[in-house]
């Protein structure tokens, strides 16, 4: 009706400019925004494309297990270890008329020098089929990951503190989003998502979950206001291995209303966000009921033909698969900066802050977390042999402090890569 979504299109592309970095940091920070759904906005057509690359990242960690020094002679695995992360990343799209389809994917595998026992794949597959129906839009998108959980957010399960971390954890979303109308005045819109998460491990099956949400809403744009949406949701979690008093599967619900806003200003300034009222209600009497804020905020600034910088903010009530908690409440905040020196010499450095804080239904034996800030920061150099070969450089630091100082831990990483583009 409109053509691709601007969104549905150049996010494509935007999300192959940091899925290398994204492969190998996932496991080792938490925080960045994770959005569940497309925009609502229209604009220029996507282009076919079929974008191939190999990949191949050493990555060494001076506290793998994510312990301290109080825990270090109770953990059965090495402290200091390396990393070979070996992977092929796909980015595949068709234009079919006003249609189009695509597939993002990373396929990879990690080997651990020392401690062989965390060995696993390392899996995210992202299709998507956008179509331009007479009178609506309709984008779907989908994920589907399997990954070794991070230690570094795995909560105790026992007294050996790494009991437990040979987990494989599994996640799955399928989002739905009907938009009726022009590209510019009013849109309805209409969304529905379903997703799930899985542990391998018994330890840890406790926190699997799936959760459905609804979301209408009403769309707004212009070529001068941007695009302003009002929307309404609710989205219901079942936990299927809590029990609450009464012997029933435990679960919680959040429902509430909210604004967002996008715009860009010329090609230098990039503005995206959004906030709602929420209420969160569980299953379990034993937890009360309670109000709050969930947000977003992603800003890009290009303040210079060499310089960029990027920022984000998020808060949400949300599960978790790491730990035996409800829900949690979820907050991350980050700077990143990327200097072009040239046109195949680049650097970066970010940081990071991110606040968490678990509620619990069920009594909970021994030491565990109610709540923990993780820092981060970090630095990088890539550089472009050719089209088709880049090295890629990066350092970084991280500690976690929590409200159980046996929690907490410092954690220095260094690591190299090679990426070769078909």
């Amino acid at each position: 009706m409109n053509g691709i979504p601007r969104a549905f299109a150049a996010g494509v592309a935007s999300t192959l400019v940091i899925l290398p970095a994204g492969l190998v940091h996932a496991q080792d920070g938490i925080g960045a925004p994770d959005p569940t759904s497309a925009s609502a906005s229209s604009g220029g057509l996507g282009s076919s494309r079929d974008q191939i690359s190999f990949r191949l990242d050493a990555r060494y960690d001076s506290n793998v297990p994510r312990i301290n020094d109080a825990s270090a002679g109770l953990s059965r695995l090495d402290k200091e270890d390396v990393r070979i992360s070996p992977s092929v990343q796909l980015d595949v799209a068709r234009t079919l008329g006003r249609h189009q389809v695509g597939l993002q994917a990373i396929l990879g595998y990690d080997f651990y020098v020392r401690n062989d026992s965390l060995n696993s794949e390392r899996l995210q597959v992202e299709p998507s089929v956008f179509l331009d129906l007479p009178v609506c839009d309709l984008t779907v998108t989908g994920l589907a990951s399997r990954r070794q959980s991070s230690l570094g957010e795995l909560v105790y399960v026992g007294v050996e503190p790494t009991l437990g971390t040979d987990n494989l954890e599994t996640r799955k979303r399928i989002v739905g989003q009907l938009a009726c109308g022009s590209q510019y005045g009013l849109r309805p819109t209409f969304e529905v998502e379903r997703g799930s998460g899985f542990n391998s491990n018994s330890l840890r099956r406790v926190a699997d979950y799936e959760t459905t949400r609804v979301q209408p809403g009403l769309t707004y744009a212009s070529p001068g206001l941007g695009e302003i949406s009002i929307f309404a949701f609710r989205q219901d979690t079942d936990l299927p291995n809590q029990l609450t008093l009464t012997g029933q599967s435990s679960g919680y619900s959040v429902k509430g209303y909210g604004l967002a806003y996008r715009r860009d200003i010329g090609t230098r300034l990039q503005f995206s966000g959004s906030i709602s009222q929420v209420d969160v209600t569980s299953d379990d009497s034993v937890l009360p009921s309670r109000s709050g804020v969930n947000g977003s905020l992603e800003l890009t600034l290009l303040a210079s033909e060499r310089l960029q910088f990027m920022a984000y903010g998020s808060r949400e009530f949300t599960s978790t698969l790491t730990g035996v908690s409800t829900y949690e409440l979820s907050q991350a905040y980050g700077l990143t900066a990327n200097y072009a020196a040239n046109q195949r010499l680049r650097f970066r450095v970010s940081g990071s802050v991110s606040p968490r804080r678990f509620f619990y239904a069920r009594d909970i034996q021994g030491p565990f977390i109610g709540e923990q800030t993780v820092y981060d920061i970090s630095g990088g150099a890539s550089y472009e042999l050719n089209r088709r070969i880049s090295l890629t450089l990066d350092a970084g630091y991280q500690r976690r402090t929590t409200d159980q100082p046996i929690f907490d831990y410092d954690n220095v990483f260094a690591q190299v890569g090679l990426s070769f583009s078909l």
